[in-house]
């Protein structure tokens, strides 16, 4: 078997440094006429493998050492210190942040640092004085520590540690978008990506390299940090932060904290526009080709049924108890499979059903389902054609999504050779749904033999003008540029 290889350099185990010596004895002495005894147990066997016990631990050692210092593989303390070289540090975990609505009765003025606590025991403070202001105000708050669990979603109802604002209630409610942003000490993949980021674009002198460096440095609640080079005007320089998963969008809270890390770091270059990305939701209909199950001619080990539903995009309209009605054109067939991705679900994923029976009529047909809808599909959902790794497609598209960085800020000619987006989306981070996003199912899932995108549209919309596979222009330079979120997604068969 061949050695294991780094370009040109092998590293044999023991066995393979043993076995080499004593092929090289037996050759040599049967070159002379004898025979060599080379069996377990013999005294050239015992040698060579003495040997070859010490040598394999250099040999060892050496491939390990090329791994702590290659960026590529190095993992742990080693990562640690060899970017720290290139200045790249674990950044420590991020508080999340955002807005509660308070209840009180009458007006009340809260006072800078007052403390809440959520339920899992997480404490939260507010970032500045807030005054008259009355029940359902929001007020922003911001963890004391960091770390993902300090991510609440809205809804959540958090308790204030004091009663001394007698007219405030004893509780508050986190607001529209949750408190977010809250990240945990960055792993080594999340260090990997920074050192690889670092050495492909090198900062220095204020260029949009650095500026990103200092906005992604400022705290781990940064996913990436992009920068718009002079999209204001001379001298002035735009920073759109994103964070991981979500809507991207980033609180105004930490918003402030990554400017005033920023300006910070560039004294004197006081034109700064800081701001976090504004999502543009897209519904997503994939169309793949798949084996049909051994019982339709096919291989299996793709679509469910023989003859998969549906095959052209298809919406939820009406929901029921345990039904769903559909604007299919072509009707489904009781025991058909089919999935609806659940978008509401804290992490989307998709939900798989089998049709018990079928009623209604032409583009309204109501399917009644064996499962119980726990919890039901949403109006405007589109249907996906049954498969056997459905759940996992769609898993693993969803995260290609979430890959995308922002769009541009301009489409004006003359700005854009110096205002494009820093990195450029042709480089890292494309900004538009494209065949590159799918790569990595074809990749990964070896049945799919052909995949392709059937609608790309602005959620809910219908006609050609709500193609939406590129995130818009903002109105303005100084507004927060777009960015696409998946929310509605489907996979749908081919027309046979």
């Amino acid at each position: 078997m061949p050695l294991p290889s780094v370009q040109n350099a092998s590293y044999p185990d023991l066995a393979q440094v043993r076995d080499t010596i004593l092929r090289a004895i037996l050759f040599a002495y049967a070159r002379r006429g004898i025979v060599a005894n080379v069996l377990p147990g013999s005294d050239h066997f015992i040698r060579a493998e003495k040997y070859a016990s010490r040598v394999s631990i250099a040999i060892a050692n050496n491939e390990l050492a090329l791994a702590d210092f290659n960026p590529l593989t190095s993992t742990g303390d080693a990562l640690v210190t060899l970017a720290g070289i290139f200045g790249v540090s674990r950044r420590p975990a991020g508080p999340a942040a955002g807005p509660v609505a308070i209840t009180s009765v009458g007006a009340v003025s809260i006072p800078a640092d007052f403390q809440c606590t959520a339920p899992n025991g997480r404490k939260y403070k507010t970032v500045s004085l807030s005054t008259a202001i009355t029940t359902d105000a929001l007020v922003d708050v911001i963890a004391l520590s960091g770390g993902a669990d300090t991510n609440q979603i809205a809804g959540t109802v958090l308790t204030w540690d004091s009663a001394a604002i007698g007219a405030l209630k004893s509780t508050c409610v986190v607001g529209p978008g949750g408190l977010s942003g809250g990240a945990d000490e960055d792993d080594d993949e999340t260090l990997r990506t920074r050192l690889l980021n670092k050495l492909a674009f090198p900062p220095g002198g204020g260029n949009a390299s650095q500026i990103a460096e200092f906005a992604e440095d400022a705290t781990a609640s940064v996913e990436a940090a992009y920068v718009y080079p002079g999209v204001r005007g001379p001298a002035s320089y735009d920073v759109a932060v994103t964070k991981a998963g979500g809507d991207r969008v980033l609180s105004d809270v930490t918003v402030t904290i990554v400017a005033n890390f920023v300006n910070g770091k560039m004294p004197g270059q006081n034109d700064l526009n800081c701001t976090s990305v504004t999502k543009q939701l897209v519904d997503i209909v994939l169309v793949a080709t798949l084996p049909l199950p051994v019982s339709g001619g096919g291989a299996g080990g793709g679509y469910r049924d023989a003859s998969p539903w549906p095959v052209a995009p298809t919406k939820v309209t009406v929901v029921g108890v345990n039904t769903v009605t559909v604007d299919s054109v072509i009707a489904p067939v009781a025991g058909q499979s089919f999935g609806i991705w659940d978008s509401t679900a804290t992490t989307p994923v998709m939900r798989e059903y089998t049709a018990a029976s079928v009623g209604g009529s032409l583009g309204a047909w109501v399917i009644t389902v064996n499962e119980t809808f726990a919890p039901a599909p949403i109006t405007g959902a589109y249907v996906s054609a049954g498969a056997f790794s459905l759940v996992a497609y769609a898993n693993l598209f969803a995260a290609q999504v979430k890959t995308l960085g922002p769009g541009e800020k301009t489409d004006t000619l003359e700005l854009l050779p110096r205002a494009r987006r820093f990195p450029p989306p042709d480089v890292r981070d494309p900004s538009n749904l494209a065949s590159r996003l799918l790569v990595p199912l074809q990749t990964t899932f070896p049945e799919i033999s052909d995949i392709d995108f059937a609608l790309a549209v602005t959620t809910g919309g219908t006609s050609p003008a709500d193609d939406l596979a590129a995130p818009s222009i903002p109105l303005t330079t100084a507004d927060p540029p777009n960015i696409l979120v998946m929310a509605e997604f489907a996979i749908i068969a081919p027309t046979p």
